[in-house]
């Protein structure tokens, strides 16, 4: 490996950490608000789960939401790498629902968090960072799964 590329890849290792790191500070403060365990905070695609659970009234939209993004992203690449076609459209569809049930769950984080839909833009297009303004904002009091 180059020297160019190390430092590269340096970076982007340091970036990503910092961005769990803080991601995860952000979630640990609104598990806390709403009463669920801030350990899940740490656990990155459980703690995904279990906000589905906090905002969602439909209990078991985050398992759905898992297992589309995984099985989406397994067959997608699975597809890719042996060439079956098929399976790599049926892998891009279950992507792109995952990507819906995302969204939606972040529509419903603003609901939950009592706040507006400036922030449930912010959470689908800035997550990290709206997440630690949630998570800190002194107005955004946890309600519970909206309609």
């Amino acid at each position: 490996m180059t020297p160019e590329k190390q430092s590269i890849m340096i970076s982007y290792i340091i970036f990503g950490v910092l961005w769990y790191i803080t991601h995860s500070i952000g979630m640990r403060k609104l598990f806390q608000r709403s009463g669920e365990s801030a350990a899940l905070a740490f656990v990155p695609l459980w703690r995904e789960v279990v906000l589905f659970k906090l905002v969602w009234k439909k209990k078991n939209m985050g398992l759905i939401w898992l297992a589309t993004f995984v099985l989406g992203n397994g067959m997608y690449f699975g597809g890719a790498s042996s060439k079956i076609q098929i399976l790599g459209w049926l892998g891009l569809v279950l992507i792109l629902v995952s990507v819906y049930l995302w969204i939606r769950k972040s529509y419903k984080e603003s609901r939950a968090y009592n706040v507006g839909n400036g922030t449930a833009v912010g959470l689908v297009f800035m997550n990290m960072i709206f997440t630690i303004y949630l998570a800190f904002n002194k107005n955004a009091e946890y309600k519970g799964a909206q309609a």
